[in-house]
């Protein structure tokens, strides 16, 4: 399975995206504050974070089970968001939906490792550049709804990218 966004009409893409988000909140949303619940809000309305949103919960689904079902799926939708999130970013006028987007690469690049070898990965990449955004945005875009959910989540991710060890920092970029 993979998904090519020319290939299917705007409707079929969000039955795909709609089903594929609720699988992965049915699964892993734990509570009706969970995060995933409430930055559904921000879909629909960028294809960037939708393809991102997509690969991180196919990624999650391939792990539990599913693999042959979405991995490919997952690894699809995560280059196509990557494409689109560069294009973005030279435009420099999203900085909110960019924050949004690198956070859910870090947490995608994450979900493929196992606890030892996070650090050497590039989830932290992700997430300074997701911090370093937020800081040039500045507060105002984060007060309300799923962008105040992704702030929340990017502050509980942050000191993580604090306690990187120097060396391993060093080799990663």
């Amino acid at each position: 399975m993979s998904i090519h966004t020319l290939d299917i009409s705007h409707g079929e893409f969000r039955d795909h995206f709609v089903t594929l988000w609720s699988r992965f909140q049915m699964l892993y949303a734990r509570t009706p504050d969970s995060w995933s619940i409430q930055i559904s809000s921000l879909g629909l309305h960028s294809k960037a974070l939708d393809l991102a949103l997509i690969s991180l919960a196919a990624m999650r689904l391939s792990l539990s089970g599913e693999k042959e079902r979405y991995e490919v799926l997952s690894l699809s939708a995560y280059n196509e968001s990557l494409q689109l999130f560069r294009r973005l970013l030279q435009n420099d006028s999203q900085k909110a939906l960019l924050v949004v987007i690198s956070l859910i690469f870090s947490l995608f690049e994450a979900t493929q490792l196992c606890p030892a070898l996070i650090y050497q990965s590039g989830w932290s990449s992700h997430l300074e550049g997701a911090i370093s955004l937020l800081k040039r945005q500045g507060p105002q875009a984060f007060q309300a709804g799923g962008f105040h959910v992704a702030f929340k989540k990017l502050r509980e991710m942050a000191p993580f990218v604090l306690k990187i060890d120097p060396f391993l920092r060093s080799r990663n970029g």
